[in-house]
């Protein structure tokens, strides 16, 4: 009897525990934020603001991450998209986004290798997204791959220098340079942002709006990218 009302009190302490770790997970605020669906992905309503926590492990690194969307809707809608490194009270998005999706519209867009890989190495291995759907419900999901081969000789990371990085945002930035070339400015989920023709090997920028984000240069023969983070 003793054996049996033992086992019924672990099974009723596991399911209480369970659906607590369901209400905790309701995607209200990041620290609730929802387990990112590896599997299956997600569908998001109308009219809905929600946290995703995306988790990513060792067997990520050195691929990209590539993100499906979809309008479930016959309508236009608008998706606004936040995403964070971290849940700090004070933490700043890494990257906004805000995409307007025709009737039924399917979408892709990806998150490049260097940034996964600063996420698993330096920031524990979880990135969070806040989403809004306005006027219609989405569908997405995501898988990493490796990335495809580039024409360039060399994709390399660190290949040159950034002062200061860490940087406020607005202020100056000195770029030393291999060579001439061109530099260009991409968001967290690859979006080129700016593009510099450089001539010389010393190139002077300023990012207005905070987060981290990718620096990649190339001569036409080689390529070299850093990140670049904004505060």
């Amino acid at each position: 009897m003793k054996k049996f009302l033992l086992v019924g009190m672990i099974l009723f302490s596991w399911n209480l525990l369970m659906a607590q770790d369901d209400v905790v997970r309701d995607g209200s605020t990041c620290e609730n934020a929802i387990l990112f669906d590896w599997d299956n992905g997600h569908i998001q309503d109308a009219n809905q603001t929600l946290w995703y926590a995306v988790t990513l492990d060792d067997s990520f690194l050195n691929k990209e991450l590539v993100l499906y969307l979809n309008n479930l809707t016959s309508d236009s809608i608008t998706v606004v998209a936040f995403a964070y490194l971290n849940c700090a009270s004070d933490a700043r998005p890494a990257r906004t986004d805000s995409t307007a999706m025709s009737a039924n519209q399917f979408k892709t867009t990806s998150m490049q290798a260097i940034f996964v890989n600063h996420i698993i190495k330096n920031l524990g291995g979880t990135v969070y997204f806040k989403l809004t759907t306005e006027e219609g419900s989405i569908q997405f999901s995501s898988f990493a791959r490796i990335p495809e081969p580039t024409a360039l000789q060399e994709n390399r990371e660190n290949g040159f220098k950034v002062y200061p990085n860490k940087a406020a945002a607005g202020t100056a930035l000195t770029v030393e340079l291999p060579e001439a070339g061109t530099l260009r400015l991409f968001d967290l989920l690859g979006r080129m942002l700016q593009q510099w023709t450089c001539t010389g090997n010393i190139q002077t920028l300023a990012v207005e709006q905070a987060g981290t984000y990718l620096l990649q240069f190339h001569n036409g023969e080689r390529s070299y990218q850093t990140l670049l983070m904004c505060e």
